[in-house]
């Protein structure tokens, strides 16, 4: 099922991490890993994960790189606290 708004998300200590919570069509919850992809050489086989932007300041070779992860919630408030148990743990 397609993700649809985001409502909160978590950041890792070092910034290359990002937990986004997203609600679907069905009224659950769900999280979504996101990383900025650096293609400083423009070459799609050889890029870097970069810090997400701390300014409005966006890079042409930046792309978000997303991928949702197993697991629904009922709750964005539970979803929030399980994305904050996998940094710690990640």
């Amino acid at each position: 099922m397609k993700l649809r708004y985001r409502h909160a998300e978590v950041l890792s200590n070092d910034g290359k991490l990002r937990l986004a919570i997203y609600d679907r069509d069905d009224h659950m919850f769900q999280i979504a890993e996101e990383r900025v992809r650096s293609y400083e050489a423009e070459n799609e086989d050889h890029f870097d994960f970069v810090p997400f932007p701390t300014s409005p300041n966006w890079h042409p070779s930046w792309q978000i790189d997303s991928d949702p992860q197993h697991g629904l919630f009922g709750t964005v408030s539970d979803a929030v606290a399980e994305a904050i148990l996998r940094l710690k743990s990640h």
